[in-house]
């Protein structure tokens, strides 16, 4: 019984050394904590940038594409006006035409 028995000091001794350990264990634990904290971090700013790219890389395809849109809009518009032109010259050939005829006559 007597070598059963710990002594106050010894009990002291323990108790430090789980509380050391006890202290150790929480410190992992935290550290754990916070590169995982970080790594989140890294993560949801990641795909925000993504999310980001994506809208930017999104609103370029559409000025792109309406700029295609307007020019090739623009086009049919000079084509119509040029063949407008030219139907109108035809109808004033034709009146001066049929003027000189007149004329003529």
């Amino acid at each position: 019984q007597e070598d059963t028995q710990v002594s106050p000091d010894q009990e002291l001794i323990i108790r430090h050394r789980y509380l050391d350990m006890i202290s150790r264990e929480l410190g992992k634990a935290e550290h754990t904590a916070g590169k995982q904290s970080i790594l989140r971090m890294k993560e949801e700013q990641h795909r925000h940038q993504d999310h980001v790219r994506r809208k930017l890389r999104l609103r370029r395809q559409i000025e792109e594409e309406w700029k295609t849109k307007e020019m090739l809009l623009l086009t049919k518009i000079g084509d119509e006006v040029k063949r407008e032109a030219k139907v109108e010259e035809q109808r004033q050939k034709v009146r001066e035409e049929a003027h000189r005829k007149n004329q003529a006559i």
